[in-house]
This record gives C-alpha cells, structure tokens and sequence, in this order.
C-alpha cells in the first residue's frame, strides 16, 4: 500500500472497530436484561455477571461485525467523496482499484475477525455463559421470582404462583417436575415456602402445604391425582447446593465439525439436523458477508454518478439495498433448516453484493453523459472550493 492508502485502511479500521463494538454493547444489554435481575437480587455475583457478559461478546460479534463493518466502510468513503478527497487522489493517478484497496482490507480484517469469533470463541465462550446461567438457576434467590408466569428454579423444575406473602412464603402455586426420566409430575399447592437446612450439608427445600399432585408417563391415558398435607420437593441435585454439570449442550456450544457432520443421534431426528447444518454453514457466511457487503458499498460509492446523485443518497441507498439483502440471508438461514438443498444457494446469494461490487469497481470509463463533467479544469475547480462545493 502507499501512505495514503495506509491512511485510509487505519480509519477504516478504526471506524470499523468503533461500530462494531457499539452495537454489539446495544444488542447485548437488551439480551441479557434477565442477567439483571439476577444480579440485583444477589443470585450472580458482580465478577459472574460481567463475566456472563464478556462470553456473550463473541456471539454479538459474529452477528453485528459485517454490518458495523460495512456501515463504517460506507460512511469513511462518502466522507472523502464529499470532502473531494477522493477527487484529489485520482488526479493523482489513483484508480478505483486502488482506492478500493484500503477498504477491502478493512473488510478483509473484519472477516477474519468474524471468522475468529464464529469458528472458534463462539462455542467456548457459549458455553461457559451457559455454564454461568445454569449455575444461577440451581442457586436463585426466591426474592427473584416474579407473580403469574412459569419459571425455572431448578434443572427441569419450573414454579408458577399467584401471591407472595413474604420473601420466603408463595400461595396459589403449581409446579411442573421433570426431573425423573420418562415421568412428568404436576404439583398444585395451597401455599409453598422456601426452607434452607443449616449445617454442615446444607439443602435447599421447597415445602408445599395441602394440594395434590399426579405423575404423567408417556403410556398413561389416564391420571388419578393424590392428595398431600404437606410434600418436600429437594430443589437441588447436590447436598451441598453446588452448581452441577448440565446434562445438555445446545449446537451454539458445538465447533464447527460437529454442526457439519453431527453424531447419529442428531442425524436421526430432522428438525435438530436441519439447525445444525444451517449454523454451520453460518458461520461461514458471515465472515464472508464482511468481504461481499463492503465490496458492494465501495463499488456504489466509487461510481462517478455525482451529476446525478448526491453522496448521501448513494450511501443512504447502498445502505438499504445491504439491510434488505441482510434480511433475505438470515431468511436463507431458516429455510434450510428444512430444505437442505438450499445450502450452494445460501453461498451464491451471500456472494453476490461482493460481485456486483467488483464489477462497479473494475468497470472501465464514466457514466453517459458526465465525461464533460470531469475534466481536469473542473477537478481543479473541486479542489479550489470547499465540502459541499462552496468557495
């Protein structure tokens, strides 16, 4: 590169990095409100909170960065369009090639930066967030529990109730418990409060007072319900309270080699295979999307359609065209979840703002009708005068 390309791809970069990090904070404060309430009931620790937060940044990154990069890309190059920058270098023997160059690297860093995120940081990270969560939800605190919806207290346990009396005391409440394999429990109490036995083996303890109950297998047509006075449900699976290792992993927490050639028992049922393949495959693409969005953005802004556009109207249009074409890959994504036969037409439609762009960019000569326009005396005009073209 020559300095002034080394110029460029250095604001690019940092452009890129600037935008990128902001929305993937946004998109992630508003994903993870639920970890708030945890923290300010005391279920997770500040130092477990932030670094929850810290393993989602790979996630947040593999989604935003093509779009961070491209916007950036796009705001850098209508900026020296609009400030006759980008005139100046091509009186100086530039071509649209070459002033391609810095933004193409910039791309070509974001890709790689994506494709460390999704490759590699993603499933690692995920997991260990997964981890964290799933601590939280063995050792919550009943102060976090909200009136009048399900939600989990436990591995397979989930309560509903309908009145807190205090912080340790619920009425109206119903318990779903699946914690016994092949069997499912249904519990409905008058009233439930939440005992903690003090020693050297502490246990966590739900007791329910007059209500009954009836387990469910998958055989069973029809259920008599028991009564009870009172029933103690253990609300850990350790004598201690500790967090347990899951006896799950969702296919975010799975390399890459996995999601494209999952074990027998994912092959054996469709829907599960289907999301597989299709995250593998995604995170191929998105690291592409970095190369293909930018290449489209520059070849637009490169484009010398000045007597007949405005700056703003080409980048604010370039813009919308990547957001639409965004909107129709993440549709792509879902469809293949069930039509496999999809996934060459996943690549091509990925790749196609990448060649539309290349060819803007390689397309020799000047649009009908503005050769005139751009002759060196009215370049050197654009140069005498201000941004915006006034003297």
């Amino acid at each position: 590169m020559t300095l002034m390309q080394r110029h460029m791809f250095r604001r690019l970069v940092l452009g890129t990095g600037v935008a990128a990090l902001i929305f993937s904070v946004v998109t992630l404060l508003v994903e993870v409100s639920s970890l708030f309430s945890l923290l300010t009931t005391g279920v997770v620790t500040g130092s477990r909170f932030i670094a929850a937060l810290l393993m989602l940044l790979p996630e947040q990154f593999y989604a935003v960065v093509p779009l961070g990069a491209t916007i950036a890309v796009a705001h850098a190059y209508y900026e020296w369009g609009h400030n006759h920058e980008l005139v100046s270098l091509r009186m100086a023997g530039l071509t649209n090639s070459s002033l391609a160059i810095p933004g193409m690297a910039a791309a070509a860093v974001a890709m790689l930066f994506t494709a460390a995120n999704s490759l590699y940081l993603l499933p690692v990270s995920f997991r260990v967030f997964e981890d964290i969560r799933y601590g939280a939800g063995l050792s919550f605190a009943p102060s976090a529990l909200d009136e009048g919806y399900l939600q989990r207290i436990g591995p397979n346990l989930s309560i509903l109730f309908h009145r807190r009396v205090d912080a340790l005391t619920l009425e109206g409440v119903e318990i779903l418990d699946g914690r016994d394999a092949g069997t499912f429990t249904y519990i409905f109490a008058d009233s439930a409060h939440f005992v903690r036995r003090p020693g050297e083996d502490p246990e966590r303890l739900l007791v329910l007072e007059k209500g009954s109950y009836y387990k469910r297998h998958p055989s069973d047509t029809h259920v008599t319900p028991a009564s009870f006075e009172q029933l103690i449900i253990p609300l850990s699976e350790t004598t201690d309270g500790s967090p347990i290792h899951r006896p799950w992993r969702g296919f975010f927490e799975e390399h890459i080699g996995s999601l494209l050639y999952p074990p027998p028992i994912i092959r054996a049922r469709p829907s599960e295979y289907g999301n597989w393949i299709a995250e593998g495959h995604k995170r191929f693409i998105m690291p592409l999307l970095c190369l293909s969005y930018a290449g489209f953005v520059i070849g637009v802004m490169l484009r010398p359609w000045q007597e007949r556009s405005s700056g703003s109207v080409r980048v604010s249009l370039a813009l919308a065209s990547v957001a639409v074409w965004h909107g129709l890959i993440l549709a792509m994504s879902s469809l293949i979840v069930s039509a496999l036969f999809l996934v060459p037409l996943y690549y091509v439609i990925a790749l196609i703002p990448g060649a539309v762009g290349a060819v803007l960019i390689i397309l020799p000569g000047w649009p009908a009708g503005s050769r005139a326009a751009y002759t060196p005396s009215r370049w050197k005009s654009a140069l005498q005068s201000g941004p915006g073209g006034a003297p």
